[in-house]
């Protein structure tokens, strides 16, 4: 019997929306509706086209590994591929490089650029993931063509001082962090940038330390101190600030290098923003 696309997109939207619902309730009958969702899934996966047939596969794996949080994601993933929801689609993209499904978020980003090549946010998204891979001249396109388009918005000048100073590069991250606080001051109503944005500051915080300028690092620990940070973020600031006092350079280094390893951005331990 067919089955029209848009009834399937609503089957596979339901599914998705009581899958999630069963893992976050009870896990034992979500490991269990992972078995019965590679069953059912192949008929979901020929009623639909990319890029949410490679999310359904993506579940699919997930699922036959036995992973009910992954498969949620892809599904989530699907559905709103299906329903064609852009924001939303790009709003997965963090979540699946998490779960380490790189080409399927490369693809979410080249799908929506393919039929919207000036789409702002996708670019941003797509410049983050690429810094997430490591592919730094890659991003490094993406975060530039984001400037010309928007040359007040703090955030591209801030993601790609995070890639300098994954790369080592700290005079020029500090470069990017001075001009992502310098617009952050005076356009941050424009873009969806907290009035408090501390990625910047800490950016500078960290580089500073590891040229080192202990005044320039200092100021900028100062000021992060100042705008409210999470408990465990104050206490490191404080700790740093005490070790830029006592001049233990060889101190700063190592935390800053345990800060970074147990990140899960993995590759500089710092915000970016999308």
């Amino acid at each position: 019997m067919a089955v029209a696309n848009g009834e399937w997109t609503e089957g596979l939207e339901l599914f998705s929306e009581a899958f999630s619902l069963l893992h976050a309730q009870q896990a034992g009958n979500a490991d269990r509706m992972c078995t019965y969702f590679v069953d059912v899934c192949g008929d979901f996966e020929q009623k639909t086209s990319e890029p949410a047939r490679s999310a359904l596969r993506a579940a699919m794996r997930h699922a036959q590994a036995g992973e009910p949080s992954r498969v949620a994601e892809c599904l989530s993933c699907a559905t709103a591929c299906l329903r064609q929801q852009n924001e939303k689609i790009l709003d997965l993209v963090y979540p699946l490089t998490i779960i380490e499904e790189h080409g399927l978020a490369l693809l979410l980003c080249n799908t929506i650029l393919g039929a919207h090549p000036e789409h702002y946010r996708a670019h941003l998204v797509r410049g983050r993931h690429y810094s997430a891979m490591k592919e730094y001249g890659l991003a490094s396109v993406d975060f530039a063509w984001c400037r010309h388009r928007q040359p007040e918005d703090p955030r591209p000048w801030n993601n790609e001082g995070w890639d300098c100073f994954a790369q080592r590069l700290f005079e020029k991250a500090i470069q990017f962090a001075d001009q992502a606080i310098a617009l952050a001051d005076r356009c941050a109503p424009k873009f969806d940038v907290p009035s408090q944005y501390s990625h910047p500051w800490q950016l500078k915080a960290l580089a500073s330390c590891l040229i080192p300028r202990p005044e320039e690092a200092a100021q900028a620990l100062d000021k992060l101190l100042c705008l409210n940070p999470e408990p465990a973020d104050a206490k490191v600031y404080q700790t740093l600030l005490i070790s830029l006092r006592m001049g233990d350079f060889r101190a700063i280094a190592e935390m800053i290098k345990a800060r970074e390893e147990g990140s899960s951005r993995g590759n500089s331990g710092g915000p970016e923003d999308v």
